[in-house]
């Protein structure tokens, strides 16, 4: 298997929302708040909402899970399919932020896409942000990862874009 690194590394992404997830439904009391520092705090709730929530009519709950199991299967092949593609070079550090980036998103959407077939109450949150002033993100490991992905697509195409514009300008000067 191509690629064995990043499907490591998202097995393991996965893995650790899993058992926060576990531990946060077993050790906290629903809505209970636990202060760490100012920064951050823990409080477990019961996130509903989801992509459809503007949808106005009611959706019956073997469709919304089969949406949901659909949604995870399309999103495995097309990483797999993404894993697949060989790189510029395989030594190139722009492409790898991508690919860490493509599986840290897959790992976080695994992760949630759980919470929503299995579990069917919604996804557990438990990680406050206190920083923010009137904090409205309460997350859980797979958010975290889902946000570092698109940090790291983002770094990918920074540096990518800057070499290609690199590239451009020096064979405008040749030629």
């Amino acid at each position: 298997m191509k690629n064995k690194k990043y499907w490591l590394g998202a097995f393991l992404a996965f893995l650790v929302d899993f058992l926060t997830k576990i531990w946060a439904l077993n050790y906290l009391e629903l809505e209970e708040e636990f202060l760490i520092n100012h920064a951050i705090s823990i409080q477990r709730i019961w996130n509903e909402s989801n992509i459809l929530a503007s949808v106005s009519f009611d959706i019956p709950n073997i469709l919304f899970r089969f949406f949901w199991v659909s949604f995870a299967i399309i999103l495995a092949f097309s990483i797999y399919w993404v894993s697949l593609q060989p790189s510029i070079n395989e030594e190139n550090i722009k492409t790898d932020f991508a690919k860490t980036g493509l599986f840290l998103i897959m790992s976080g959407i695994w992760g949630n896409c759980f919470d929503r077939i299995f579990r069917g109450e919604g996804v557990i949150d438990f990680i406050r942000l206190n920083f923010i002033e009137n904090s409205i993100p309460i997350m859980n490991f797979a958010d975290v990862f889902i946000y570092m992905g698109i940090f790291c697509i983002m770094i990918g195409w920074i540096l990518i874009f800057k070499e290609l514009i690199f590239l451009n300008l020096t064979n405008k000067k040749v030629a």
